[in-house]
């Protein structure tokens, strides 16, 4: 399972082939500051549930997942890839401009 500490470590990222039990699946990556760097592995997903726990400062909130391994979805992969270039980009377009 993904576990992510202040964004650095491994999170589920995308969502493709929806199934008709709400299944689908998703691609595990390396994380840093929640931008995903590296495909780990793919798995189609059925969310069990989510909870949220309230701290005195921050909220932390979970979800667990029946898993089930699938080959590493690359179409997905790529569009991930696709998603962060354009957000890198904006970002880096709006940097030059100030």
């Amino acid at each position: 399972m993904p576990y992510t500490l202040n964004g650095i470590g491994t999170m589920y990222y995308g969502s493709r082939e929806k199934g008709r039990d709400g299944s689908y699946v998703t691609t595990e990556w390396v994380t840093l500051w929640w931008i995903p760097l590296l495909p780990i592995r793919s798995f189609r997903v059925l969310e069990q549930g989510s909870s949220s726990h309230w701290f005195v400062i921050a909220s932390h909130s979970s979800s667990s997942y029946l898993a089930r391994r699938v080959p590493l979805n690359w179409a997905q992969v790529r569009n991930v890839y696709e998603v962060v270039a354009l957000l890198v980009g904006g970002i880096t377009a709006l940097v030059m401009l100030v």
